[in-house]
C-alpha cells in the first residue's frame, strides 16, 4: 500500500516538475495532507461549538462595550475567533467531519 502511494507521489511529483513551483507545492501539501493523523470527530465538533459560543458572546460583549479602547479590543477578538472558526471548518472538511 506504501509504495503505491509512493509511487502515485512520485508520478504527481514528475509531472508536476514540468510546471512552477506552486503546482509542485500543492502537490507536496496534498500528499502529506493524505498521510497525516487528524484529530477526532469529537474534538474537531466540541471546538467548533466552543468557539461558536465565544463568538456570540464576544458579539454581545461588543455591543456592551463603552470607551474606544474596549470596542476595538472586543473587535479584535471577534477577529482572532473568526479565523479560528475558519481553520476549525478547514480541518474539519479535511478530516471528512460535519459540523
Amino acid at each position: 500500500m506504501r509504495q503505491v502511494e509512493a509511487a502515485q507521489h512520485s508520478q504527481e511529483m514528475h509531472a508536476a516538475h514540468r510546471s512552477d513551483k506552486a503546482k509542485r507545492a500543492a502537490v507536496t501539501r496534498k500528499a502529506k495532507a493524505a498521510t497525516r493523523k487528524h484529530r477526532s470527530a469529537a474534538t474537531i465538533q466540541s471546538d467548533h461549538l466552543k468557539i461558536q459560543a465565544d463568538l456570540q458572546a464576544a458579539r454581545l460583549a461588543l455591543k456592551t462595550a463603552r470607551t474606544p479602547k474596549s470596542v476595538e479590543a472586543k473587535r479584535k477578538r471577534i477577529h482572532t475567533l473568526t479565523i479560528k472558526a475558519a481553520k476549525v471548518r478547514k480541518e474539519a472538511k479535511a478530516a471528512g467531519v460535519s459540523l
